[in-house]
Protein backbone atom coordinates (compact mmCIF):
# COMPACT_ATOMS: atom_id res chain seq x y z
CA UNK A 1 0.00 0.00 0.00
CA UNK A 2 2.77 2.41 0.94
CA UNK A 3 4.75 1.66 -2.29
CA UNK A 4 1.63 2.25 -4.40
CA UNK A 5 1.09 5.64 -2.78
CA UNK A 6 4.76 6.57 -3.36
CA UNK A 7 4.47 5.58 -7.05
CA UNK A 8 1.33 7.69 -7.45
CA UNK A 9 3.03 10.69 -5.81
CA UNK A 10 6.13 10.27 -7.99
CA UNK A 11 3.99 10.12 -11.14
CA UNK A 12 2.08 13.19 -10.01
CA UNK A 13 5.36 15.01 -9.32
CA UNK A 14 6.66 13.99 -12.75
CA UNK A 15 3.48 15.29 -14.43
CA UNK A 16 3.70 18.59 -12.53
CA UNK A 17 7.35 19.03 -13.55
CA UNK A 18 6.49 18.20 -17.16
CA UNK A 19 3.58 20.65 -17.13
CA UNK A 20 5.83 23.38 -15.69
CA UNK A 21 8.53 22.66 -18.27
CA UNK A 22 6.05 22.81 -21.15
CA UNK A 23 3.91 25.76 -20.08
CA UNK A 24 6.23 27.64 -17.78
CA UNK A 25 9.39 27.62 -19.87
CA UNK A 26 8.76 26.43 -23.44
CA UNK A 27 5.19 27.45 -24.30
CA UNK A 28 2.60 29.87 -23.06
CA UNK A 29 -1.15 30.27 -23.18
CA UNK A 30 -2.68 33.72 -23.23
CA UNK A 31 -6.31 34.71 -23.65
CA UNK A 32 -6.43 37.61 -26.12
CA UNK A 33 -7.13 40.58 -23.82
CA UNK A 34 -8.64 42.99 -26.36
CA UNK A 35 -9.60 43.58 -30.00
CA UNK A 36 -6.17 44.88 -31.15
CA UNK A 37 -5.81 42.02 -33.66
CA UNK A 38 -9.36 41.77 -35.02
CA UNK A 39 -10.77 40.38 -37.23
CA UNK A 40 -8.18 37.55 -37.29
CA UNK A 41 -7.85 37.21 -33.51
CA UNK A 42 -10.74 38.27 -31.30
CA UNK A 43 -10.89 39.10 -27.60
CA UNK A 44 -11.15 35.87 -25.63
CA UNK A 45 -9.40 33.67 -28.22
CA UNK A 46 -6.59 31.69 -26.59
CA UNK A 47 -3.12 32.17 -28.04
CA UNK A 48 -0.63 29.31 -27.86
CA UNK A 49 2.85 30.80 -28.15
CA UNK A 50 6.45 29.64 -28.09
CA UNK A 51 8.40 31.37 -25.31
CA UNK A 52 11.88 30.30 -26.44
CA UNK A 53 11.63 31.76 -29.94
CA UNK A 54 14.69 33.78 -30.91
CA UNK A 55 14.18 34.48 -34.62
CA UNK A 56 11.44 36.91 -35.56
CA UNK A 57 10.42 38.01 -39.04
CA UNK A 58 8.07 40.48 -40.65
CA UNK A 59 4.40 39.37 -40.25
CA UNK A 60 5.08 37.17 -37.20
CA UNK A 61 2.41 37.61 -34.52
CA UNK A 62 4.08 38.00 -31.16
CA UNK A 63 3.36 38.51 -27.47
CA UNK A 64 5.35 41.40 -25.98
CA UNK A 65 5.43 43.79 -23.05
CA UNK A 66 5.09 47.55 -23.33
CA UNK A 67 3.82 50.05 -20.82
CA UNK A 68 3.80 47.35 -18.09
CA UNK A 69 1.19 45.27 -19.96
CA UNK A 70 1.22 42.24 -22.24
CA UNK A 71 0.25 43.04 -25.83
CA UNK A 72 -0.20 41.04 -29.00
CA UNK A 73 0.83 42.45 -32.36
CA UNK A 74 2.30 41.80 -35.77
CA UNK A 75 5.93 42.61 -36.63
CA UNK A 76 5.87 45.16 -39.44
CA UNK A 77 9.54 46.14 -39.58
CA UNK A 78 12.84 45.17 -38.00
CA UNK A 79 16.33 46.53 -37.39
CA UNK A 80 17.49 48.92 -40.08
CA UNK A 81 14.05 49.46 -41.66
CA UNK A 82 12.65 52.97 -42.00
CA UNK A 83 8.99 53.39 -41.00
CA UNK A 84 6.70 56.23 -41.92
CA UNK A 85 2.99 56.74 -41.38
CA UNK A 86 1.69 59.44 -43.68
CA UNK A 87 -1.00 62.06 -43.08
CA UNK A 88 -3.24 60.03 -45.42
CA UNK A 89 -2.97 56.97 -43.07
CA UNK A 90 -0.63 55.01 -45.33
CA UNK A 91 2.09 52.77 -43.92
CA UNK A 92 5.47 53.09 -45.63
CA UNK A 93 8.45 50.82 -45.05
CA UNK A 94 11.78 51.78 -46.61
CA UNK A 95 10.04 54.49 -48.67
CA UNK A 96 7.52 52.06 -50.21
CA UNK A 97 3.80 52.05 -49.46
CA UNK A 98 2.77 48.74 -47.90
CA UNK A 99 -0.27 47.00 -49.36
CA UNK A 100 -1.34 44.48 -46.75
CA UNK A 101 -3.85 41.88 -47.92
CA UNK A 102 -5.41 40.92 -44.59
CA UNK A 103 -5.52 44.38 -42.99
CA UNK A 104 -8.90 46.02 -43.42
CA UNK A 105 -8.28 49.30 -41.60
CA UNK A 106 -6.24 52.40 -42.40
CA UNK A 107 -3.10 53.01 -40.34
CA UNK A 108 -3.52 56.39 -38.67
CA UNK A 109 -0.75 58.24 -36.90
CA UNK A 110 -1.43 58.58 -33.15
CA UNK A 111 -0.77 61.59 -30.96
CA UNK A 112 2.40 60.47 -29.23
CA UNK A 113 6.09 61.28 -28.94
CA UNK A 114 6.84 59.15 -32.00
CA UNK A 115 8.10 61.08 -35.01
CA UNK A 116 8.35 59.79 -38.56
CA UNK A 117 10.27 58.72 -40.52
CA UNK A 118 11.75 56.43 -37.86
CA UNK A 119 14.69 54.11 -38.35
CA UNK A 120 14.34 50.93 -36.31
CA UNK A 121 17.34 50.40 -34.05
CA UNK A 122 19.42 47.29 -33.52
CA UNK A 123 17.50 44.26 -32.16
CA UNK A 124 14.18 46.13 -32.16
CA UNK A 125 10.89 45.75 -34.02
CA UNK A 126 8.04 48.00 -35.09
CA UNK A 127 4.82 46.23 -34.12
CA UNK A 128 1.25 47.05 -35.13
CA UNK A 129 -2.07 45.54 -34.20
CA UNK A 130 -4.26 44.42 -37.11
CA UNK A 131 -7.09 46.69 -35.91
CA UNK A 132 -5.03 49.72 -36.86
CA UNK A 133 -7.53 52.39 -35.87
CA UNK A 134 -7.57 51.45 -32.19
CA UNK A 135 -4.63 49.14 -31.34
CA UNK A 136 -2.05 50.13 -28.74
CA UNK A 137 1.26 49.37 -30.44
CA UNK A 138 4.54 50.89 -31.66
CA UNK A 139 2.72 54.06 -32.68
CA UNK A 140 2.41 54.72 -28.93
CA UNK A 141 5.37 52.80 -27.44
CA UNK A 142 7.94 53.17 -30.22
CA UNK A 143 10.12 50.34 -31.46
CA UNK A 144 9.95 47.31 -29.17
CA UNK A 145 13.30 45.83 -28.06
CA UNK A 146 13.80 42.13 -28.67
CA UNK A 147 14.16 41.65 -24.89
CA UNK A 148 10.49 42.69 -24.47
CA UNK A 149 9.21 39.95 -26.77
CA UNK A 150 7.79 37.08 -24.71
CA UNK A 151 7.13 34.70 -27.59
CA UNK A 152 5.87 33.96 -31.08
CA UNK A 153 2.22 32.92 -31.52
CA UNK A 154 2.00 29.40 -32.94
CA UNK A 155 -1.75 28.95 -33.12
CA UNK A 156 -5.03 30.50 -32.04
CA UNK A 157 -7.68 28.48 -30.22
CA UNK A 158 -11.01 30.09 -31.07
CA UNK A 159 -13.39 30.86 -28.27
CA UNK A 160 -16.25 31.50 -30.65
CA UNK A 161 -16.49 30.85 -34.36
CA UNK A 162 -18.67 33.94 -34.92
Amino acid sequence: MKQTMIRILLKLLFLLCLFYLLFGIMFGLLPMPNEDMKPGIRAGDVLFYQRRATLFHQNDVIVYTAGDHLHVGRIIAQSGDIIEITDSDALMINHSVMLEQDIYYPTPMFDSNISYPMEIGNEAYFILGDYRENAKDSRIYGAIPKANIKGKVITVLRRNLF
